[in-house]
């Protein structure tokens, strides 16, 4: 309600400025000022209040003006954009987001290194067979094994022939290499659930869309590209309490075990 006082407010102001000016415009050019402002010792006609009063009547006007194009026109689409701007902020805070990266290798190994130190209590892993992320981090994730964590690593089933047969056709590689990718990264993660009894291995009877590594605190995760196993996709970091961070935990509720050992 006061809003729409204030804006009426200005509208009366502009007009009500406009309108006194274009009367001091007319009256100065009218013989009765001429008269009012006759120097009668000298009887010359003073320039001097007349240049002053159409300057001061000019200045008026160009801020009515102004005032009346900026509620008219430009307010609006300044308010339109800083609605737009409010929106995309919230929507960046709802989501959790940190630090958004064009491609995978575009998150820094200080992100990665945070996401898996050794406080963290537990590491949710959901991939294809992440051959050479596991190449970068197996030295930390067998540390981590090593402290007893709570890991728990989702991945296709490799004895699926229907599913190995997606995921070739999709990566556009043969049903047998996608098959030992997979199968190598499960012998790796099979080799630490003996020694931590923490460790969970899920096959699931579903293809990976998307990868995620996530603890309790972070997640990062990335799409899977349709055009090239090599492509660059969008990869996120979030933290919790964020949609995306929600989104992965409810699809792992989803992935029902094809085979856990």
């Amino acid at each position: 309600m006061r809003k729409k006082l204030t804006d009426a407010n200005l509208w009366k102001t502009s007009l009500f400025i406009l309108c006194v000016t274009i009367i001091i415009i007319f009256t100065i050019e009218t013989d009765w000022f001429m008269k009012l402002i006759l120097n009668e010792d000298k009887k010359t006609y003073s320039m001097f209040w007349k240049v002053g009063l159409q300057n001061i009547a000019f200045f008026l006007m160009g801020l009515a003006s102004i005032n009346l194009f900026w509620e008219l026109s430009m307010k609006r689409d300044f308010a339109d954009e800083i609605l737009e701007k409010v929106s995309l902020s919230t929507d960046i805070k709802d989501s959790g987001i940190i630090k958004i990266d064009k491609k995978f290798k575009g998150i820094s190994p200080d992100d990665w290194n945070d996401l898996l130190n050794e406080n963290i209590k537990f590491l949710k892993l959901f991939f294809s067979s992440s051959s050479l992320w596991l190449r970068d981090y197996r030295k930390t994730l067998e540390k981590l094994n090593s402290k007893g964590k709570q890991i728990e690593v989702y991945m296709p089933d490799f004895k699926n022939k229907e599913l190995l047969k997606a995921l070739a056709l999709k990566d556009n590689e043969t049903e047998k290499t996608i098959k030992n990718k997979i199968e190598k990264t499960y012998k790796f993660f099979l080799s630490l659930k003996k020694i931590n009894s923490n460790l969970k291995i899920t096959l699931v009877n579903k293809i990976p869309i998307m990868t995620f590594y996530m603890n309790e605190e972070k997640i990062i995760i990335a799409t899977y590209s349709l055009i090239s196993k090599d492509e660059d996709v969008p990869t996120f970091l979030a933290k919790k309490d964020g949609f995306i961070y929600e989104f992965a935990e409810n699809e792992i509720k989803y992935l029902k075990p094809s085979q856990s050992p």
